[in-house]
């Protein structure tokens, strides 16, 4: 069913099946929560660090510095994709892997060799969704280009994006429409305009401040 692998809206957030998936961009790992069990636990693997070759961005003209890891999430069922925001590399592991609670109850990194390296792509990006025919999604930071690819297939399919509404695309998602069509909805924001005002002094959040 489509709704079991629908990446929510929001940052970082994978549900299917009762398992809820939550990534934690800064201490690079990867958290799993088990409603039936009311129980959850934690996984942690070398994919998910940052690389700092990848970890300055140019997005619409701003040169910005951002070390997140791991950050995008999509499940086809079977396998979890993944990537760190820093990493130009997509990477995967069996989904009966990161349900098992056993497996990490006593070690977040056990089972390093089931994790793998499964494709490369321009530049980095952020959020990313996958649809019903396995497609997964994503727009990379330069050039902006909405990026399609399937596991079985070569990383090739690039379509080139409006930069004026599509710059840091935070939340990605598959929709299914009543009539049964599917449609890619995504949030985008100008986050590297605000990360430079902020280096610059201009701005002041909570957050930082």
């Amino acid at each position: 069913m489509l709704l079991t692998r629908v990446l929510i809206i929001f940052l970082g957030f994978l549900f299917y099946a009762n398992k809820s998936l939550k990534t934690d961009v800064a201490l690079h790992g990867l958290v799993v929560y088990d409603s039936e069990l009311n129980t959850a636990w934690r996984i942690q693997n070398r994919f998910m660090y940052p690389n700092p070759e990848n970890g300055v961005h140019s997005l619409a003209g701003e040169l910005f510095t951002l070390m997140d890891g791991i950050f995008g999430l999509a499940s086809d069922d079977e396998q979890l994709y993944f990537h760190p925001l820093a990493s130009v590399h997509e990477y995967a592991v069996p989904l009966s892997v990161v349900s098992n609670r056993t497996i990490f109850e006593n070690n977040s990194g056990a089972m390093p060799l089931a994790f793998r390296q499964v494709a490369t792509r321009s530049s980095s990006c952020a959020a990313e969704a996958i649809d019903s025919q396995n497609n997964i999604y994503c727009v990379t930071f330069n050039p902006v280009m909405l990026t399609r690819w399937n596991p079985n297939k070569p990383y090739n399919v690039q379509m080139p994006a409006d930069p004026q509404l599509l710059e840091f695309v935070s939340g990605m998602k598959v929709y299914k429409t009543h009539t049964g069509n599917e449609e890619l909805w995504m949030m985008s924001n100008r986050y590297q305009v605000s990360n430079c005002l902020l280096k610059r002094g201009l701005i002041c959040t909570s957050f930082y401040c």
